[in-house]
């Protein structure tokens, strides 16, 4: 992600507004993008906008890559776990 991002580290550990299009289901969402405790995450709506309503699971694979037509990452479930 950081190197589209085009943000210095400062702009960064104060956030950076994002935009995902979720390819499955077709639909966009706007996330937050910071550094907290030496980690890179996704914030804002993160947990609402895709665990929770794309089902996520511990050992889902999922995959987000930069999409230069649209100007924003896109996200893909490629993997479900299997359980068991």
């Amino acid at each position: 992600m950081l190197p589209v991002l085009n943000a210095t580290d400062y702009e960064i550990e104060k956030g950076i507004d994002v935009e995902i299009w979720d390819v499955d289901t077709h639909t966009k969402h706007s996330l937050f993008f910071t550094k907290k405790s030496n980690a890179y995450i996704l914030v804002n709506n993160w947990i609402n906008d895709f665990v929770c309503r794309r089902a996520l699971h511990r050992g889902d694979e999922i995959g987000l890559r930069w999409d230069p037509t649209r100007n924003c990452f896109d996200f893909s479930v490629l993997r479900r776990h299997r359980s068991g």
